[in-house]
């Protein structure tokens, strides 16, 4: 797994929602770069799983239970990484939950299940881990958000859409306020990528989805994988505040 030049030697992540989809995947990229991995997912066996593939191509990993709606596990999950491995120098905030209730149908648990996976999720890991990378004055947050959140779109719930405008806003806030202690904050708005979180839509949303594009196909989980890989090394240092749109596309300017 390790290449030549691994620019992630000696860092450690916590990449969220890494037990399948754009978590998984990213959690495998890092992790070919050098870095020790907290694999951070609600299901265990998914955590084990991608654990194992890291561990079987030579890096190093760390499977972790997570629930990133909970501060008590969100807690946990610091107090273990920082346990095995003594710091935290990268977050990435993947673990998302999505919907396509229509406004007139969406109840206010729904509304607030939503919120709490998708926003409140990404404050709480934040929170947990902005102290030891202070400490060190090294830290790299990316959060995945989503074209929804930064465009809007027909079809997500207005659920979904909020919550990812909320961490677009969330991420320009913690970009401005912990740049002096060497923490860069950063945020990728995929389009349509081929998981499972997705697979529900019809067919010829897909399709038309896949039209919109300008490179007409639909986005693959290493497409979002390797912008985050980036922006966490040393050369992105001087990039923060920014939301990347990776959509093919689907929407330019």
């Amino acid at each position: 797994m390790p290449t030549e030049d691994r620019r992630l030697r000696e860092r450690v992540a916590v990449v969220t929602g890494s037990g399948r989809g754009i978590g998984k995947a990213a959690a495998l990229t890092l992790a070919r770069e050098g870095a020790s991995v907290a694999v951070a997912t609600r299901t265990p066996e998914h955590a084990d799983r991608t654990a194992s593939e890291i561990r079987d191509a030579g890096g190093t990993a760390l499977p972790v239970p997570l629930d990133v709606s909970d501060r008590e596990s969100v807690e946990e999950m610091r107090n273990r990484v920082l346990e095995r491995f003594g710091r935290v120098d990268i977050l990435v905030n993947v673990a998302g939950l999505s919907t396509l209730t229509p406004l007139e149908e969406l109840e206010e648990d729904e509304w607030d299940r939503v919120l709490a996976v998708n926003l409140k999720g990404v404050y709480l890991c934040a929170r947990a881990v902005l102290p030891a990378m202070m400490e060190q004055r090294y830290g790299r947050i990316v959060s995945v958000a989503s074209i929804a959140g930064r465009y809007g779109r027909a079809q997500m719930s207005v659920a979904y859409s909020a919550s990812k405008a909320g961490v677009l806003g969330f991420t320009r806030s913690v970009a401005k306020r912990y740049g002096e202690y060497g923490i860069t904050a950063n945020a990728i708005a995929p389009g349509t990528i081929v998981t499972d979180m997705n697979r529900d839509l019809p067919r010829d949303t897909l399709d038309r989805l896949m039209a919109d594009a300008a490179v007409p196909r639909l986005g693959e989980v290493d497409d979002v994988a390797e912008a985050i890989r980036f922006l966490v090394t040393q050369e992105a240092g001087w990039i923060t505040g920014v939301t990347l749109d990776i959509n093919g596309g689907t929407i330019i300017g």
